[in-house]
Protein backbone atom coordinates (compact mmCIF):
# COMPACT_ATOMS: atom_id res chain seq x y z
CA UNK A 1 0.00 0.00 0.00
CA UNK A 2 1.28 3.57 -1.10
CA UNK A 3 0.79 7.31 -1.11
CA UNK A 4 1.45 9.72 -3.08
CA UNK A 5 3.00 13.47 -2.40
CA UNK A 6 1.21 14.72 -6.02
CA UNK A 7 -1.62 12.96 -7.58
CA UNK A 8 -0.25 10.41 -10.49
CA UNK A 9 0.54 12.13 -13.99
CA UNK A 10 -2.59 11.28 -15.94
CA UNK A 11 -4.93 11.53 -12.96
CA UNK A 12 -7.89 13.69 -11.79
CA UNK A 13 -9.49 14.65 -8.77
CA UNK A 14 -12.83 12.52 -8.58
CA UNK A 15 -14.83 14.05 -5.95
CA UNK A 16 -14.76 16.24 -3.66
CA UNK A 17 -15.86 16.01 0.32
CA UNK A 18 -16.94 19.00 2.20
CA UNK A 19 -19.10 18.38 5.60
CA UNK A 20 -18.83 21.81 6.62
CA UNK A 21 -20.06 23.98 3.40
CA UNK A 22 -22.30 21.14 1.90
CA UNK A 23 -25.49 20.57 4.06
CA UNK A 24 -26.34 17.63 1.34
CA UNK A 25 -23.23 15.51 2.15
CA UNK A 26 -23.53 16.72 5.67
CA UNK A 27 -27.25 15.35 6.24
CA UNK A 28 -26.17 12.52 4.19
CA UNK A 29 -23.31 11.15 6.33
CA UNK A 30 -25.37 11.86 9.54
CA UNK A 31 -28.41 10.34 8.24
CA UNK A 32 -26.55 7.03 7.51
CA UNK A 33 -24.79 7.09 11.14
CA UNK A 34 -28.10 7.82 12.98
CA UNK A 35 -29.60 4.72 11.13
CA UNK A 36 -26.48 2.32 12.10
CA UNK A 37 -26.97 3.71 15.68
CA UNK A 38 -30.51 2.57 15.80
CA UNK A 39 -29.78 -0.74 13.82
CA UNK A 40 -27.18 -0.76 16.58
CA UNK A 41 -29.75 -0.18 19.87
CA UNK A 42 -32.83 -2.77 18.61
CA UNK A 43 -30.39 -5.40 18.10
CA UNK A 44 -29.10 -6.32 21.64
CA UNK A 45 -33.11 -6.51 22.71
CA UNK A 46 -32.85 -9.13 19.60
CA UNK A 47 -29.97 -10.99 21.27
CA UNK A 48 -31.78 -10.54 24.49
CA UNK A 49 -29.60 -8.07 26.19
CA UNK A 50 -30.63 -5.26 27.97
CA UNK A 51 -28.68 -1.87 27.55
CA UNK A 52 -31.12 0.13 29.96
CA UNK A 53 -29.64 -2.60 33.14
CA UNK A 54 -25.76 -0.52 34.03
CA UNK A 55 -26.61 -1.73 38.15
CA UNK A 56 -27.10 -5.27 37.63
CA UNK A 57 -27.23 -6.87 40.82
CA UNK A 58 -24.14 -4.48 42.59
CA UNK A 59 -23.80 -1.49 44.61
CA UNK A 60 -23.92 1.82 43.95
CA UNK A 61 -20.48 2.42 43.52
CA UNK A 62 -20.43 -0.43 40.61
CA UNK A 63 -23.36 1.71 38.76
CA UNK A 64 -20.90 5.01 38.99
CA UNK A 65 -17.55 2.97 37.99
CA UNK A 66 -19.81 1.36 35.07
CA UNK A 67 -21.57 5.17 33.61
CA UNK A 68 -18.24 6.81 34.21
CA UNK A 69 -16.19 4.11 32.16
CA UNK A 70 -18.85 4.61 29.32
CA UNK A 71 -17.96 7.96 29.68
CA UNK A 72 -14.10 8.26 30.06
CA UNK A 73 -14.33 5.26 27.37
CA UNK A 74 -15.90 7.15 24.89
CA UNK A 75 -13.85 10.06 24.88
CA UNK A 76 -10.86 8.04 24.64
CA UNK A 77 -12.65 6.21 21.68
CA UNK A 78 -12.41 9.27 19.95
CA UNK A 79 -8.97 9.54 19.83
CA UNK A 80 -8.31 6.13 19.53
CA UNK A 81 -10.15 5.87 16.09
CA UNK A 82 -8.18 8.80 14.83
CA UNK A 83 -4.82 7.76 15.87
CA UNK A 84 -6.20 3.72 14.35
CA UNK A 85 -6.35 5.57 10.85
CA UNK A 86 -3.51 7.75 11.54
CA UNK A 87 -1.49 4.76 11.91
CA UNK A 88 -2.51 3.02 8.67
CA UNK A 89 -1.72 6.44 6.96
CA UNK A 90 1.70 6.62 8.22
CA UNK A 91 2.28 2.94 7.50
CA UNK A 92 1.33 3.63 3.51
CA UNK A 93 4.51 6.53 3.80
CA UNK A 94 2.18 9.47 4.46
CA UNK A 95 2.74 12.52 6.78
CA UNK A 96 -0.90 13.28 8.90
CA UNK A 97 -2.57 15.50 10.54
CA UNK A 98 -4.83 15.38 13.41
CA UNK A 99 -7.98 18.08 13.82
CA UNK A 100 -11.20 18.77 15.02
CA UNK A 101 -13.57 20.78 12.47
CA UNK A 102 -17.30 21.53 13.75
CA UNK A 103 -18.68 17.80 14.89
CA UNK A 104 -15.76 15.70 13.62
CA UNK A 105 -12.53 14.45 15.07
CA UNK A 106 -10.19 13.68 11.76
CA UNK A 107 -6.89 12.15 10.95
CA UNK A 108 -5.65 13.91 7.74
CA UNK A 109 -3.06 13.72 5.07
CA UNK A 110 -2.68 15.59 2.43
CA UNK A 111 -1.32 12.72 0.16
CA UNK A 112 -3.35 10.93 -2.24
CA UNK A 113 -3.65 7.19 -1.22
CA UNK A 114 -3.94 3.68 -4.18
CA UNK A 115 -7.41 2.59 -3.27
CA UNK A 116 -6.37 -0.59 -1.50
CA UNK A 117 -4.77 1.64 1.18
CA UNK A 118 -7.86 3.60 1.30
CA UNK A 119 -10.07 0.65 2.09
CA UNK A 120 -7.70 -0.38 4.65
CA UNK A 121 -7.04 3.28 6.14
CA UNK A 122 -11.09 3.45 6.20
CA UNK A 123 -11.57 0.08 7.82
CA UNK A 124 -9.10 0.05 10.15
CA UNK A 125 -10.77 1.11 13.31
CA UNK A 126 -14.45 -0.07 12.70
CA UNK A 127 -12.34 -3.46 12.05
CA UNK A 128 -9.71 -2.96 14.94
CA UNK A 129 -11.77 -1.56 17.32
CA UNK A 130 -14.90 -3.77 16.76
CA UNK A 131 -12.54 -7.05 17.39
CA UNK A 132 -11.64 -5.23 20.62
CA UNK A 133 -15.20 -4.41 21.74
CA UNK A 134 -16.37 -7.95 20.63
CA UNK A 135 -13.53 -9.63 23.06
CA UNK A 136 -14.67 -7.37 25.89
CA UNK A 137 -18.19 -8.18 25.84
CA UNK A 138 -17.80 -11.59 25.76
CA UNK A 139 -14.67 -11.85 28.59
CA UNK A 140 -16.66 -9.37 31.03
CA UNK A 141 -19.58 -9.77 33.37
CA UNK A 142 -23.00 -9.00 31.85
CA UNK A 143 -23.66 -6.24 33.68
CA UNK A 144 -20.76 -4.72 31.71
CA UNK A 145 -22.90 -5.15 28.23
CA UNK A 146 -24.39 -1.42 27.99
CA UNK A 147 -21.03 0.15 28.67
CA UNK A 148 -18.75 -2.01 25.84
CA UNK A 149 -21.89 -1.79 23.18
CA UNK A 150 -22.56 1.86 23.86
CA UNK A 151 -18.80 2.20 22.82
CA UNK A 152 -19.38 -0.68 20.01
CA UNK A 153 -22.29 1.82 18.95
CA UNK A 154 -19.88 4.44 18.48
CA UNK A 155 -17.39 2.64 16.70
CA UNK A 156 -19.83 1.66 14.04
CA UNK A 157 -22.43 4.87 14.00
CA UNK A 158 -18.80 6.77 13.99
CA UNK A 159 -17.21 5.04 10.96
CA UNK A 160 -20.55 5.42 8.61
CA UNK A 161 -18.53 8.32 7.61
CA UNK A 162 -15.71 6.90 6.96
CA UNK A 163 -15.93 5.95 3.73
CA UNK A 164 -17.84 8.88 2.83
CA UNK A 165 -15.72 11.77 4.60
CA UNK A 166 -12.29 10.75 2.74
CA UNK A 167 -10.62 10.24 6.22
CA UNK A 168 -10.91 13.97 7.09
CA UNK A 169 -9.07 15.45 4.10
CA UNK A 170 -9.25 19.09 3.82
Amino acid sequence: MKSYAMLPKGYAPYASIDLVHNKKQFWIVNGLSVVLCVIMLILPFLLGYSLLNFNGEESLPAYFLRVGAAIVGLLAYIALHELTHGAVMKACGAKVHYGYKVAYAYAGSDAYFTRPAYVVIALAPVVVWGIVFAMLTACLPREWFPTVWLWQLVNIGGAAGDDILGLGAR
